[in-house]
């Protein structure tokens, strides 16, 4: 968990649970080198070689700060947006005390179960990170529907 110095500019927040004010703050930098500044000078660090990156934060100051998602904005790809929401995911079901470590089958199935319920909650805090993500993409016009149509021409 990092205390950071300053958060960076907000782009907007994502909140993984119903009902709370826990949130993550998304921060979506022009260009790469200016992310790795931004976390630099934010959190401390930052891989030269890294793409995006989820940082748990803690943060008397700002109540209910789960951590930051920084992105660049040429990384916005719907894989790698998905692999960075998995982390956030993860230190979500984790403050709620669940470890969700592996895919493991319902003991004792039942119609309908077809999952543990660390591994539910996990899946629905992801699904509505991904969402609430893109809502805001779009929004913002960070993310285009011609960029979709492009990529499914492409294959």
């Amino acid at each position: 968990m990092t205390r950071p110095s300053a958060l960076p500019p907000e782009t907007f927040r994502l909140f993984p649970l119903p009902r709370r004010r826990a949130y993550f703050l998304v921060h979506i930098a022009r260009t790469r080198p200016q992310m790795l500044r931004t976390m630099r000078g934010t959190v401390g660090f930052a891989h030269p070689r890294q793409l995006a990156c989820v940082v748990g934060v803690s943060s008397s100051r700002h109540r209910g700060l789960l951590g930051v998602i920084f992105f660049p904005r040429s990384s916005l790809g719907a894989g790698l947006v998905a692999h960075e929401l998995a982390h956030a995911a993860f230190r979500v079901a984790d403050r709620c005390g669940r470890k969700v470590r592996h895919w493991r089958p319902v003991l004792r199935a039942r119609l309908g179960a077809t999952a543990n319920r660390d591994e539910e909650m996990y899946c629905t805090i992801l699904e509505r990170l991904t969402r609430q993500f893109w809502v805001e993409a779009y929004r913002l016009r960070l993310a285009h529907a011609t960029q979709i149509r492009r990529l499914a021409r492409s294959r």
